[in-house]
């Protein structure tokens, strides 16, 4: 994408730059205009403005004007595609030397006929200013949602990257990303961890983000790129708990250099499900979850457990009161929220995004169905998740077994999908020959649609839980009985 400055000089962004994938150039945005090397107009809009201006614009600037026309008469934007790739031998038609002096005559006539767009929808030149300022209004210049005082900068910080296909809450990350973009703000995405790690997020899931308009930043650490643009952006969204526990420090201390609007997103209060596992593993009930171990030692004093779990909850309800606004995923986390922090005045809900998409066929008469469905994102671990399967594995499935023998009625199969599925599961299942023969085990499945489209039931892993799972709001669209 190339800039035009208010006293119509031009620039290529990233000309001279040999680093052509860098963050900044790998992301689609509206810009001033590209280069008629590679353009790509609509017809009519092409034909209506009778293509190319050769009259004024002999030989530099034509490309320019007409995407002047587009955005300035037509109230039109033009995009950058980042992906597309084109060689242009430039200057090659009148040489280096005649093409400076073309060009320069060509700008003059430009100015003229563009003189009060540029005034008011243009950066000033910032040549003679010092280099801050110049890499300020160059970065301001090089995205037009940069620099419209009607649309906010956005810094956005999350665990990890916004994959719909990993489930915990960044389907509903990624939806929000996109109605953020949609409504035309710039956006700079950050997180914790990189794209790479586990292969979180491949090229598939990189050109998703990208094709949002989002600059996603995954060579620096997020206190580089905040320092490196301090006074740019607007709004600071933080995403889950344990990342508002890492970063609030430092956005305290950018804080103070320049303030900005914060937007915490809880996604859920997970102080509440790990209060709910140990109220069922040391409670009445005494499940013995495989999962608590992953969150406390073994044999662990309970009022060493108490303190734990005490100061989980204060911080998580600290962490709210820090925030300007405070985004829940349901109404009732918002009631929760309202209750364990008074001073948090700005609560939004934003939920599960449902598109038609989601609606899926239903596969014939749900008489017709038969089968229990189980689909979670496991990552190997037996919390959450690993746990709520487990108890039906143990204690509800052996019961609907019984309960279909003994009606006379086929027994409905399970089939557990997803990513990761812990070994202690298939453990359990091949150590009970009564379950054995009807539980199948789906390892990252590519598609979902077949499973939902042939199974009558669903279970929801929601036994100890907090916030809304993304794949509740699915089968609700799905129109798929849950349990």
């Amino acid at each position: 994408g190339s800039l035009i400055w208010d006293d119509a000089s031009a620039l290529g962004y990233g000309r001279g730059r040999t680093d052509i994938n860098a963050t900044e150039f790998s992301f689609t945005k509206p810009v001033d205009y590209v280069s008629g090397a590679c353009l790509l107009v609509e017809k009519k809009v092409f034909e209506d403005y009778a293509g190319f201006d050769g009259v004024l614009f002999p030989n530099y600037y034509e490309d320019t004007d007409l995407q002047m026309h587009i955005q300035h008469d037509l109230g039109k934007e033009v995009w950058l595609e980042p992906n597309s790739v084109a060689l242009h031998d430039e200057h090659g038609s009148f040489g280096d030397t005649d093409s400076t002096n073309l060009m320069q005559n060509a700008a003059e006539i430009f100015r003229a006929k563009w003189r009060e767009a540029l005034k008011d929808r243009h950066i000033a030149n910032p040549w003679n200013r010092d280099k801050e300022q110049q890499k300020k209004s160059l970065f301001l210049a090089s995205d037009l949602r940069a620099r419209d005082p009607t649309k906010a900068n956005i810094f956005f910080i999350d665990d990890k990257a916004p994959n719909k296909s990993r489930g915990s809450g960044f389907g509903r990350a990624f939806d929000n990303l996109s109605m953020i973009s949609e409504l035309g703000h710039r956006i700079t995405l950050v997180t914790l961890y990189p794209p790479s790690e586990n292969y979180w997020c491949d090229e598939s899931c990189l050109d998703k983000i990208a094709r949002l308009g989002i600059e996603y930043e995954t060579r620096k650490s997020w206190e580089e790129v905040f320092q490196s643009r301090i006074g740019f952006y607007d709004v600071v969204v933080v995403s889950r708990p344990d990342t508002l526990k890492r970063t609030f420090r430092k956005l305290r201390e950018f804080y103070g250099q320049s303030p900005f609007s914060l937007i915490y997103d809880s996604e859920a209060l997970s102080f509440l499900r790990d209060e709910k596992q140990d109220d069922l593993v040391n409670g009445p009930t005494g499940i013995p979850f495989p999962g608590y171990g992953e969150i406390f030692m073994p044999n662990i004093r309970s009022e060493l457990r108490h303190v734990v779990l005490k100061a989980r909850r204060n911080t998580e309800i600290a962490l709210l009161s820090f925030a300007d606004t405070v985004l829940a995923v349901s109404g009732g986390e918002k009631k929760h929220i309202s209750k364990l922090s008074p001073k948090t005045k700005d609560i939004e809900v934003i939920g599960h995004i449902m598109g038609l998409e989601h609606v899926r066929a239903s596969g014939g008469s749900v008489s017709g169905r038969n089968g229990i469905l189980c689909v979670a994102s496991f990552a190997n671990s037996m919390y959450y998740n690993g746990d709520a399967i487990w108890y039906f594995l143990k204690y509800v499935y052996p019961l609907v077994i019984a309960g279909s023998k003994l009606s006379s009625i086929r027994i409905p199969h399970l089939t557990i999908a997803g990513r990761g599925i812990p070994d202690e599961l298939l453990k359990v299942v091949n150590a009970n020959d009564i379950i054995a023969p009807h539980v199948t085990f789906l390892e990252s499945p590519p598609t979902l649609d077949a499973l939902y489209a042939s199974n009558r039931l669903f279970i929801s892993p929601h036994l100890y839980g907090a916030g809304i799972q993304y794949k509740v709001s699915q089968l609700e669209a799905s129109l798929v009985f849950r349990i």
